[in-house]
Order: structure tokens, then sequence, then C-alpha cells
């Protein structure tokens, strides 16, 4: 009775760069003749052989490696552009035992670590990026013109930027506000677009009630007086927020 073996199908070089492996593994090689720093047991006579017992040492079997694994893992290399000294060490790995393999592995896993920890530790400090800073200050005057706020100082319009900021997250890091010394950062931006924003109006509403020389007021209408029209225009100029279409009997008067 005659048994069939199941095909495989071919592989993709291109999809899977490890093809010329695997196909290696699934083909018969003749054993590779031993390494020349390495003497193989049956070149031993038998004086040594008894010597060697009777010393109580015993002498490793070289390993053998399938040739076409060996030549499958020399292109390769060579695919992934490895150093010389990188090819070498690939070479004698595949000569090692099981357990030296483990060593290597566990002594490049801690040399790779030692290298992260020096990249983190050169990473300078997290700073707010002027993105992060652009929407808390377009955010800070939206809450302060907000029909809706109850307050216009304290922690009230701090923790609904903060808030907005959790929700579309923008350019902060994640996990920031677990990390009190940089999440720090972001409650100070914006407690400051605050406070530039309540100066900025209080310096409007200041200059609506009196004279100026337009010399501290940017923007301001060329009048010795701003009426409510043209006041809530210097509230929204600069930024997203828009103000309602004007009313004719608003014009030439002063609402504040």
């Amino acid at each position: 009775m005659s048994s069939s073996r199941a095909s495989t199908p071919p592989r993709d070089d291109d999809d899977d760069p490890l093809s010329d492996v695997f196909g290696a593994m699934a083909q018969s090689s003749p054993i590779a003749p031993p390494r020349a720093d390495k003497r193989p047991h049956s070149s031993l006579d038998n004086g040594e052989e008894n010597n060697d017992n009777n010393d109580g040492s015993t002498s490793p079997t070289p390993l053998t490696v399938n040739g076409n694994i060996s030549a499958a893992a020399t292109r390769y290399t060579e695919r992934k552009r490895l150093k010389p000294d990188q090819k070498v060490e690939v070479d004698t790995f595949l000569y090692d035992s099981a357990s030296v393999r483990e060593m290597k592995l566990l002594v490049n896993l801690m040399v790779i670590q030692n290298q992260i920890e020096k990249i983190i530790t050169a990473t300078a400090p997290w700073q707010p990026s002027p993105d992060l800073l652009k929407n808390i200050q377009n955010y800070a005057a939206a809450v302060l013109l907000s029909s809706k706020i109850r307050t216009y100082k304290g922690a009230g319009p701090t923790n609904i930027i903060i808030e907005i900021l959790k929700q579309h997250r923008f350019d902060l890091p994640a996990g920031i506000e677990h990390n009190p010394a940089d999440f720090s950062k972001v409650i100070g931006a914006a407690q400051e677009a605050l406070i530039q924003k309540r100066s900025k109006f209080k310096k409007l509403i200041i200059h609506s009630l009196k004279p100026h020389n337009h010399k501290s007021v940017e923007n301001a209408a060329k009048a010795d007086q701003l009426n409510i029209f043209q006041l809530t225009t210097l509230f929204v100029d600069g930024t997203r927020c828009l103000r309602l279409q004007p009313f004719p009997f608003l014009n030439g008067y002063n609402w504040l």
C-alpha cells in the first residue's frame, strides 16, 4: 500500500523572507564535514579512547548542520545586509549547542535592554508641542466666551479645558495623565491661556467704557469708545469663535 505525501503550496519569497530557511529544513542533505577546530569521535584510535575513559573526561560530540540551512542562512544574512562580523556570528550560532544558543539570546536581550535605557535617559523632558498650545489657546477663548460657564476664575474653566484635551487627545502622549510631572505642564498651559484671555477681555472692556488713544488695544476701532458690536468683534478676533450678525440699531451706541 503506497502512501502519498501531502503537497505543500509554494512560498513566495517576497511575502516570507524566511522561505529559504523553511525550504532548507524540508530537504535532506548530506552531513556537513566537521569543523577544523573539532576532531570527530571516529578519528580517535582505541588507545586514545581508552585513555579518555580512564581519565573520566568526555569529548563533546561536534554538532552537524544541514548544508541547505547553512546556505539559506548565508543568503538571508546577505539580504538583511548584516556586517561581516555579524555573518560570522550567525554561522557560529548554527553550530552551537542548544544551551549555548539560549545563553547568547539572553545576553543579546540584555544588550538591547541597556541600549534602550541609554536612549530613554538621553531623551529630553517632555514639553507641550506648539500644536497642543495652539489648541489650548483656542479652547480657552471658547470656554470664556461660552454662555454656559458659571465662573471665569478658579478651577472650573481649567477643568473644562482639561476634559476636552482628554477627550480629543490632540498631541498628548498616551498615559500622560498618570505622570504628574508632565501632566502638570498641560494644566499650567491651560491656566496660562485662560489668564491671557481674561487679561485681554478686561482691557477691552475698560477701553469700551472710557476714551483711549488706541495704542494699547490691537485692532481697536477709531472711536472714543467701543460699542457692543465692536467689543464682541474684538473678543473673537484671532479665535475660531463666531459672533452673531449685528443689529442695525446697535451701531453708534455704547452698551457697557
